[in-house]
């Protein structure tokens, strides 16, 4: 019987077999990139509407193009007063207050009290430098607990509100066959596991479940971002100690472990899809 040489690099075809499971490839460096090239003209292009929309409108929606900000050294005052009472200081310390005022193109106008405290003489090459700050009235006084807590509330939604806008666009861009600047540069599509292009029922499943530990994270750490600006008394130890209290990291840190696994799990062992993409039916190919 002869021999059968094959030539070098010699391109083989794959005969289709029935039964058997091929798993797609992992593409995490593509995946990655192409993740942040959505998430950064997203937000850009929200931003631009946003601000449009302020200017147009007289509407605050948490942007604005310049923010003027003028700051003065505070000797005294009720902020000053809270600092050195909650913050005494040590031998070899000195400290540096001052008050800012920053004022949007809309005219409206915010201040913010800074306290920094630094460690050592003014001959070490190296010195220590903690600082506190938080939001105050025209007349220097910490705002009162429940204003701490409105601008909270506000604040805090308004900061998610281009991460929401975010999710929108990528629901939109990935249905119907449609892919998203970042996929289309790094040559990827999703799929159904049938190979199809996901309709919009399915596109909406698969990013909710993927911005899952976002959304929940946002909805946990909310209470302790108003509980920790409400209580200023926690602000300046936490500067001055520079100790996390444990019920913050009892919130904060699963919460973190938790995005991570979800987010980073699959690809330590790989089985042809994340979880978000498995519960979605979908799967990432190259295009």
């Amino acid at each position: 019987m002869p021999a059968v040489i094959a030539e070098p690099f010699q391109e083989l075809h794959v005969v289709p077999c029935p039964g058997c499971h091929h798993v797609p490839a992992r593409l995490f460096w593509r995946r990655g990139f192409a993740y942040l090239i959505d998430v950064i003209t997203a937000n850009l292009l929200i931003w631009i509407v946003l601000l449009v929309l302020s200017l147009a409108a007289s509407w605050f929606l948490g942007v604005s193009m310049s923010e003027p900000t003028t700051c003065e050294q505070a000797a005294t005052g009720p902020a000053v007063a809270l600092i050195e009472r909650e913050w005494p200081l040590d031998a070899g310390e000195e400290r540096l207050n001052i008050v800012c005022r920053s004022t949007s193109v809309l005219g409206a106008g915010s201040w913010q009290f800074t306290s920094y405290t630094r460690s050592g003489s003014s001959s070490d090459a190296f010195r220590l430098t903690r600082s506190v700050s938080f939001p105050v009235d025209a007349r220097g006084a910490p705002l009162a607990e429940s204003e701490l807590f409105l601008e909270t509330a506000i604040s805090v939604p308004l900061a998610s509100l281009p991460w929401l806008l975010t999710i929108g666009l990528f629901i939109v861009f990935g249905a119907q066959g449609r892919r998203t600047p970042g996929k289309r540069l790094m040559g990827l599509r999703v799929t159904t596991e049938d190979g199809i292009p996901p309709g919009l029922e399915r596109s909406l499943r698969r990013e909710l479940w993927k911005f899952m530990p976002l959304l929940a994270g946002t909805v946990l750490i909310l209470p302790v971002l108003i509980v920790a600006v409400e209580d200023l008394r926690l602000l300046i130890a936490f500067a001055r100690d520079g100790a996390v209290p444990n019920w913050v990291l009892a919130v904060v840190l699963p919460a973190v472990l938790a995005g991570a696994v979800w987010w980073l799990g699959p690809f330590l062992r790989w089985r042809g899809q994340t979880f978000h993409d498995r519960l979605a039916g979908t799967v990432v190919r190259r295009a």
